[in-house]
């Protein structure tokens, strides 16, 4: 998860609503790519927030995959001054955000009420739970994938 601080603080400050648009855009514009550059899938933008997963990661010898997921968060921390650079041309107020990821199962759920399928379960809600706690501008993973990594950094010796 990659989530934007204070965005509520940071939207309110923009009068016109062209200005609110460019802020999410060239946000999720921004740093989809680099998801996508990792193997990660997007499973919800939130507007100041993106939900995204690696598939690959399924295979826990997949020392890869793992690989990818770091750098992936890594990357889009990289990416800051870039998308801070586009803001100051549009005249909107530079950002701090956050990366956080964990490891575990998710569960796939179907609402009745719309068409969206969505992803449930502990490995969510904690990752959601330590994006808060993370400094701005850092990346913060959670006990479960820490764990997978020490055993990977291990295995790859």
């Amino acid at each position: 998860m990659v989530d934007i601080v204070n965005s509520t603080v940071i939207t309110t400050s923009l009068s016109r609503e062209d200005k609110i648009r460019k802020f999410y855009s060239l946000f999720v514009n921004s740093v989809s790519p680099i998801i996508a550059h990792f193997g990660g899938k997007i499973l919800k933008t939130g507007g100041d927030s993106i939900i995204y997963y690696f598939a690959d990661t399924s295979e826990l010898k997949n020392i890869r995959a793992f690989r990818n997921v770091l750098d992936c968060g890594l990357s889009i921390l990289d990416l800051r001054g870039i998308v801070n650079s586009l803001y100051e041309k549009e005249a909107i107020p530079p950002i701090s955000y956050r990366v956080s990821a964990d490891y575990g199962r998710s569960e796939l759920a179907k609402s009745r009420f719309s068409p969206d399928q969505d992803f449930f379960g502990p490995t969510m809600n904690l990752c959601a739970k330590i994006n808060n706690k993370a400094a701005p501008n850092s990346m913060v993973i959670g006990g479960d994938f820490h764990q997978v990594i020490k055993k990977l950094h291990s295995f790859e010796r």
